[in-house]
């Protein structure tokens, strides 16, 4: 079962841009669970991983990206080879659609029905980068969530959201990375270890549970990583 939710995720060749579907993931979370868009490039599991950290975070969206980096991390849970399936993900980019091409509405709905025509593709720069795998996604996810963390004048409220999101990637990383090297090189290369030396670099008697997850994934990431490079043995 969990083999199958995670090879669900994985887009065929062809695919295309996500649509962003307005609907919240909750919402839809038991149809990832069951299996019904097991065969579908982004399910709504997927969807709340890649979704970015809004800004200001909203608790509706930091909600969904923390139950999904839950559920996820126990779907790799002593599984060798869900691991290794999720290496494999690269989810399509996220496009949101034009208000003038879904009559007034931000973006489109399942529930209207079918999705409008796409418009004319736009030529894309030759030194666009590629698709990014869902973990240097979620590395990149976590430096912006560190980002805004850091912000000045965040309120208690936001302050609390920015503690959750941050927490929900540490997690799931620490899951992810936990006896499985490879997903800790890509990690590394897609610049885990400078976003977690920075944050480890400023010490705070208050804050310990942010620091003390930062510092047991660095801990992971020297545990297992077999291949030489920035963190050696």
């Amino acid at each position: 079962m969990k083999e199958a939710i995670v090879s669900g995720m994985i887009p065929p060749e062809n695919a295309g841009s996500l649509i962003i579907p307005s609907i919240p993931f909750i919402i839809h979370l038991t149809d990832a669970i069951i299996g019904t868009h097991v065969h579908s490039a982004v399910t709504p599991l997927l969807f709340g991983l890649i979704i970015p950290p809004s800004s200001p975070l909203d608790r509706t969206s930091v909600s969904s990206v923390q139950f999904a980096a839950v559920l996820f991390a126990h779907l790799l849970r002593h599984a060798p080879r869900c691991k290794e399936l999720a290496r494999k993900i690269v989810p399509p980019p996220l496009t949101p659609l034009s208000a003038s091409s879904t009559g007034g509405g931000a973006f489109f709905v399942p529930a209207d029905g079918e999705p409008p025509a796409p418009s004319e593709p736009t030529l894309k720069d030759d030194n666009e980068d590629g698709p990014q795998s869902l973990l240097a996604l979620l590395a990149e996810h976590l430096s912006l969530s560190f980002l805004q963390r850091s912000r000045a004048g965040l309120t208690p409220r936001e302050a609390r959201e920015a503690d959750r999101i941050v927490c929900a990637y540490l997690a799931l990383l620490s899951q992810w990375l936990w006896e499985d090297p490879r997903a800790v090189r890509e990690f590394l290369e897609a610049g885990g270890l400078g976003v977690l030396v920075e944050q480890l670099n400023q010490p705070s008697e208050i804050d310990v549970v942010v620091p003390g997850l930062c510092a047991f994934l660095l801990g992971v990431c020297y545990e297992f990583n077999r291949e030489p490079g920035e963190i050696t043995r």
